[in-house]
């Protein structure tokens, strides 16, 4: 019925994601954990646990491995997860509810972290789940936060139901390292091929991700940061034909004051 597609690293959490999926009141009938061939080291641990499976993708990354996950899944119903999301008891059967009402759609849950919990602005509820002219795009927060379900331009991608028909199978995201702006091109793809993006924010999950520091990163990482969110942000502006003029000072914008707060080790 439902598989559950997660790229993975081995994060030490992924333990604990596993178990939460398999105590659901919907449990998946396959549970895929994408690993890269690069990341064969510690993966037997995982074969102890019921309708779980380990793929390896040839090429690492996020969205190359979970792509190899979609082609791999069996089931009508896929669910792509990110290894440090944690479901509830009735994530999955929610999720499945919802979108089996209409198969022309995708369901995201509400994801609950720190950048949700630490919110203190509010922010124009007219930019948020929406992707502005100049490519960038906007998420909620506690202060603002919908409370009802609502149809928007981008999901956050950590964790979304699809129906297997209306998944993304080639690679959105060509570019080498960390993935930045991924969960918005994937959006866009989505919507050119006329699937509504539906977030329903009474079907939470918890994000134990840690805090992104650019501060902490080398000089070589930060630049391949600037390098990718410029790269992704291009492509976002071809998706929806945007405004390169604005892009261009947008980035401009965004370049130097990365670049200022680097310099002086704030992580903002």
């Amino acid at each position: 019925m439902i598989s559950v597609v997660i790229p993975t690293i081995g994060e030490e959490i992924l333990h604990k994601v596993i178990k939460k999926l398999l105590n659901g009141r919907l449990v998946p009938s396959e549970i895929l954990l994408i690993f890269s061939e690069q990341d064969t080291k510690n993966t037997f641990s995982y074969t102890k646990y019921k309708n779980t499976k380990i793929l390896f993708c040839p090429s690492k990354g996020q969205v190359k491995q979970r792509i190899f996950g979609f082609k791999n899944a069996r089931n009508n119903y896929v669910i792509q997860l990110d290894s440090d999301i944690l479901v509830n008891s009735k994530t999955i059967e929610l999720l499945y509810k919802k979108i089996i009402k209409d198969n022309k759609s995708c369901v995201s849950a509400k994801i609950i972290n720190n950048d949700l919990l630490k919110s203190k602005s509010i922010i124009n509820k007219k930019y948020s789940g929406k992707i502005t002219k100049w490519g960038s795009s906007i998420w909620f927060n506690k202060l603002n936060y919908p409370l009802k379900t609502i149809e928007l331009e981008w999901l956050q991608g950590g964790c979304i139901i699809h129906y297997k028909e209306n998944l993304i199978m080639s690679n959105y995201y060509p570019f080498k390292g960390k993935a930045f702006g991924e969960d918005v091109i994937h959006s866009c793809l989505l919507r050119k091929n006329k699937i509504k993006l539906v977030l329903d924010p009474n079907i939470k999950v918890i994000e134990i991700a840690k805090i992104n520091n650019i501060t902490k990163l080398n000089i070589n990482d930060f630049y391949i940061f600037i390098k990718n969110n410029f790269l992704s942000k291009i492509k976002i502006i071809k998706l929806i034909n945007g405004n390169y003029f604005l892009f261009f000072l947008w980035f401009l914008l965004f370049y130097f004051k990365r670049q200022f707060f680097f310099i002086l080790g704030i992580n903002k």
